[in-house]
């Protein structure tokens, strides 16, 4: 009792502190100060963050409501759902968002124009669906990493992004070039090819777990779709030949699947290669 005492002697003198002058260096949603934050559209910035009509410099907090396990606007609870940094009215600085359990769900850093800059983490988490399906609970390993990428600009740096399975192993990796790799949860090579902006374009191959060669062939985009194009090869899992798959394009008649037979045969080659 003594010390849930001190500690609401503490918060009233904070908020008194706070109460007395000046901007404070930490906002929660929810409480009397929350009323004096405002966004503003100006010079084409959204969520541009004012403090008693001053651009706004600390952090504004968001908690949960422990009881309902759903995250609110107002009203006070002891835990943090996300500790946003700004300065000048835009988010610039730390950004660290959390689960009901006070695990971290994904943290990173904004530059001076409210972008995604630097390391940016994700962790696996699984969402709680019930109520309002914006809260987390914990998983077996809550502290593996999802998701990990460098951002400049808003936009991840080309060959910096990793995820992960909940295991924690690697899952895929992307290479300078746009090269993006998949792996089986036992690290073997599960494919490999060019992605851009999330189409797959060029060369792709696919393996067995047991790392033998499962596919190849080529994709084309096609209004922003990725379409499997031109001859697809497909092997087992010994390594042999399974068949040859003409996808078509605007080059070849779209022949269907070739059998092994066809293949052998000079006049096919011929005509295909």
């Amino acid at each position: 009792m003594k010390k849930l005492i001190n500690y609401s002697i503490l918060l009233s003198l904070s908020l008194f502190m706070f109460g007395c002058g000046g901007t404070p260096s930490t906002i929660v949603i929810g409480t009397s100060d929350y009323g004096n934050i405002n966004i503003k559209t100006a010079g084409g910035k959204n969520y541009f963050w004012t403090y008693k009509g001053d651009p706004y410099s600390g952090t504004i907090e968001t908690h949960f409501d422990k009881d309902n396990k759903v995250f609110i606007k107002r009203g006070y609870t002891a835990t943090i759902h996300t500790i946003t940094t700004y300065k000048d009215g835009e988010k610039n600085g730390p950004y660290v968002e959390y689960n009901m359990n006070s695990q971290v769900v994904e943290e990173g850093n904004y530059n001076n124009n409210s972008k995604k800059d630097g390391v940016w983490k994700e962790y696996w988490q699984i969402k709680d669906e019930g109520m309002d399906g914006r809260s987390y609970v914990i998983v077996d390993n809550p502290n593996n990493l999802k998701y990990e990428g460098t951002y400049e600009d808003n936009s991840v740096v080309e060959g910096s992004s990793k995820h992960y399975y909940k295991s924690g192993k690697l899952e895929q990796e992307s290479s300078p070039g746009d090269i993006v790799k998949r792996y089986y949860e036992n690290g073997q090579l599960e494919s490999v090819g060019r992605n851009i902006l999330g189409v797959n374009k060029g060369l792709w191959k696919t393996y067995h777990e047991n790392g033998q060669l499962k596919d190849e062939g080529n994709y084309r985009e096609s209004s922003g779709i990725k379409i499997a194009d031109d001859i697809w090869k497909f092997y087992n899992k010994d390594g042999s030949l399974e068949m040859i798959y003409d996808k078509g394009n605007s080059t070849t008649t779209g022949a269907g699947e070739i059998t092994v037979e066809e293949l052998l045969d000079k006049s096919y080659l011929k005509k295909r290669y």
